[in-house]
């Protein structure tokens, strides 16, 4: 005998498998106590066992060879006929069928890819939209009345980090480059084709 008392919940959860045979030895033998002690769970019990019998029974009765569907109502007319369950007005002929028409029509499978692709168009068009619109566009025209045209470019120091206008007569600015800083050693001369950008002024 266990030492785990079991709730009626829990036996009631496992009659099924208790009146087909389906449980382990340890958890039969817990359902079997449980039953021997408690009156209505050993009455749930003999019911599904009486039911699991009948349709046992009724499985066996028919002929091999019959059609599937035409089972369903002689099994639902022998559990009426033990009381089992309720006779309804509206009693199916065959067993319910879960999804009617779960399988999409043949046309779904072209329109989804279609719709995806208009819509990956779509979007693509709007962000070309955005993007020429946030782009900064060319410089505008110069003062009227003036033939010199106004080019902006980057120079070495703008004052405030941005881009300084230029006269096109005095010519662009060489792009700038990042000079290593030149090591002055003492006891030589410095050459002074060497640029530096911290000086010569005896850095080591």
């Amino acid at each position: 005998m266990s030492t785990n008392r079991m709730s009626c919940g829990e036996a009631r959860e496992r009659l099924p498998l208790y009146v087909g045979g389906d449980l382990d030895s340890d958890v039969l033998e817990s359902v079997r106590d449980h039953l021997d002690a408690c009156p209505e769970c050993a009455l749930q019990a003999a019911e599904a066992l009486r039911a699991r019998r009948e349709l046992v029974g009724a499985l066996r009765s028919r002929e091999v060879g019959q059609v599937r569907p035409a089972l369903w109502p002689g099994i639902r007319a022998t559990l009426c006929a033990e009381g089992l369950v309720r006779e309804t007005s509206a009693v199916p002929s065959s067993p319910p069928v879960l999804f009617r028409g779960a399988r999409p029509a043949r046309w779904a499978w072209v329109l989804v890819p279609a719709a995806a692709a208009a819509l990956l168009l779509v979007l693509m068009q709007f962000s070309a939209m955005f993007l020429r619109k946030s782009m900064p566009g060319p410089a505008g025209p110069g003062p009227r009345g003036s033939n010199t045209e106004v080019v902006e470019a980057p120079v070495a120091n703008p004052p405030a980090g941005g881009l300084q206008r230029v006269d096109p007569r005095e010519g662009l600015l060489p792009p700038q480059r990042y000079l290593r800083p030149r090591r002055w050693v003492e006891g030589t001369t410095p050459n002074p084709n060497d640029i530096s950008l911290t000086g010569l002024n005896g850095f080591k």
